[in-house]
């Protein structure tokens, strides 16, 4: 855990043989990487609320991700046997969209957003704890959108 860079800091990209960019810039890991790796330091160090900020941030990613399900490209058979049957090898595998940088911090701001109502309400009706816990997740997702 040490030896990893804070969220904060860069992480410089290893140029092999001259291909890529020069070794003077810097790499930011994408979105979902940064998610990916904070939440299985989370799950390690046993943080509940930042588990769970992390993982519906990561479900929302991957929700929007995920291909139309109307005309994703297929061909479809007609068979007696099977309705919409899908023709060919690996034919019914539809790959996901790749979300820009802005679009995974958007999502993060809307589960942001969504947290902040909730705990509005919870206060309303006096769920202090509740409401706690969620501003608490606002916290930990703050820092993937600065």
């Amino acid at each position: 855990m040490g030896d990893q860079p804070s969220l904060s800091q860069r992480v410089p990209i290893r140029v092999a043989e001259g291909i890529g960019p020069p070794r003077n810039v810097r790499y930011r890991p994408a979105m979902r990487e940064r998610l990916r790796r904070d939440l299985t330091a989370a799950i390690q160090a046993r943080n509940s609320i930042h588990v769970a900020a992390l993982r519906s941030a990561l479900a929302a990613i991957d929700n929007a991700g995920a291909p139309g399900a109307v005309g994703a490209g297929l061909i479809t058979t007609h068979s007696e046997y099977f309705a919409a049957g899908v023709a060919g090898v690996g034919a019914a595998e539809v790959s996901r969209r790749v979300l820009t940088q802005a679009e995974a911090t958007d999502l993060i701001r809307d589960e942001m957003a969504q947290r902040l109502r909730a705990a509005d309400q919870y206060c309303r009706l006096g769920k202090r704890d509740a409401a706690d816990r969620l501003l608490a997740e606002v916290g930990v997702l703050t820092r993937y959108v600065q």
